[in-house]
């Protein structure tokens, strides 16, 4: 829970900023995704604000310990 309010937390910051700059926030994704969903929802928002041109992913990083996380 602690992860999507963060996760949330953080979307409302590039929404802030992109609505600030008529340049895309770039972002760095970093994940342990694996066991849960938050990461994937987090990881669609992102794709969905990449689609409008609100940000420039860069990139997505994952550090879970275990071949198929990625």
């Amino acid at each position: 829970m602690k992860k999507l309010l963060l996760l949330l937390a953080l979307c409302c910051v590039c929404g802030t900023i992109t609505a600030q700059n008529a340049k895309p926030q770039a972002v760095i994704f970093e994940t342990d995704m694996g066991n849960d969903i938050d990461d994937a929802m987090a990881l669609d928002l992102l794709f969905k604000n990449m689609d409008q041109g609100n940000i420039n992913l860069l990139g997505v990083s994952v550090h879970k310990n275990n071949p198929y996380s990625a």
